[in-house]
């Protein structure tokens, strides 16, 4: 944090809580609910590429999507999709 780096750790400590709490306050005066604002940066996930893919069958792949609540129903005619 710049505070810290200028002031100190219980300076910049002190700043945080009363940016919280004034925020806490402003919420809780208007009667709003708290949403994130979308900006916060994440650290991207890294996949383990050690491993092969998993071979999965077209039967395999419908039950997984009709485990997780999907409707499937077959075009008449058959083909694809």
């Amino acid at each position: 944090m710049k505070i810290q780096a200028k002031t100190g750790t219980k300076k910049a400590a002190v700043a945080l809580a009363r940016k919280v709490l004034c925020i806490l306050h402003h919420l809780l005066i208007n009667r709003e609910m708290y949403e994130e604002n979308g900006n916060i940066k994440s650290k991207p996930v890294k996949f383990d590429r050690t491993s092969s893919p998993i071979q999965m069958t077209e039967q395999d792949m419908i039950n997984v999507l009709a485990n997780a609540g999907y409707i499937i129903k077959k075009k008449e005619g058959g083909g694809c999709i």
